[in-house]
């Protein structure tokens, strides 16, 4: 088991909430636009994890055009065996379990 010291947890929860911060109420241009000046913001993220509802939100900013480009990232790590299961549990067409994150994200 890793051994975290006080500054890896600091670090860890800056990442966090930077990377999960929601500051804007709906994934359009006119929220866009009317916190950033922006039409579209350059890249949208959908980090990996065991959560499904994140490809629904990421299937929202690609309907609703909010940025340029979209990028699925998710390998395999602590989260991966529980997406795998929750996959397999309502597409049991998809062979998730030989899949990494982004590749079962991609997939769905």
């Amino acid at each position: 088991m890793l051994k975290y010291t006080s500054t890896d947890i600091h670090n860890i929860n800056v990442l966090g909430k930077f990377c999960g911060l929601r500051d804007i109420p709906q994934l359009n241009s006119t929220a866009l636009q009317a916190k950033y000046k922006l039409q579209q913001a350059d890249v949208f993220v959908l980090f990996g994890g065991s959560i499904l509802y994140g490809v629904d939100i990421l299937a929202q900013a690609i309907k609703n055009n909010i940025a340029k480009k979209y990028i699925v990232v998710g390998g395999f790590g602590h989260t991966t065996a529980t997406l795998q299961q929750n996959v397999i549990a309502k597409y049991p067409d998809i062979p998730a379990n030989k899949m990494s994150e982004a590749e079962i994200f991609a997939a769905l």
